[in-house]
């Protein structure tokens, strides 16, 4: 990966809300028994922002998206399985490439609230 697309990843990075996040702030959209809540669509910059809540507990259907992922988990946790794998928490970043499988379950005892960048290229360019 190009280091200037390094850079521009950590960039969308670091605009992320401040953690602990207080979800009654947001709008939330349910989908598949996720919370979503949309932050920016800049299609200049290639990129869709926005904030994902599980529940505590909750299982992570198996899914992949077309293009590339930047995750930042911001309070809680969760083990992934699929073609990304691993045990994240808070502070911790994952990347998923496009068309790589993903999902797992959500630890126990806290909700899990995550800061998504999907880019617009597959390749997160």
């Amino acid at each position: 990966m190009p280091t200037a697309h390094r850079r521009l990843r950590l960039v969308e990075l670091q605009k992320a809300p401040p953690a602990p996040i207080d979800i009654s702030r947001y709008d939330w959209v349910d989908d598949d028994g996720r919370q979503i809540h949309v932050l920016e669509v800049a299609p200049e910059r290639g990129v869709i922002r926005a904030l994902v809540s599980f529940r505590a507990g909750a299982r992570v259907p198996i899914h992949s998206h077309e293009v590339a992922e930047d995750t930042l988990v911001l309070q809680g946790g969760l083990e992934l399985e699929g073609d990304v794998t691993g045990t994240y928490g808070e502070g911790n970043v994952f990347w998923t490439p496009a068309g790589s499988s993903h999902g797992g379950r959500v630890h126990e005892g806290q909700d899990c609230v995550c800061y998504v960048v999907l880019w617009s290229s597959p390749d997160g360019d």
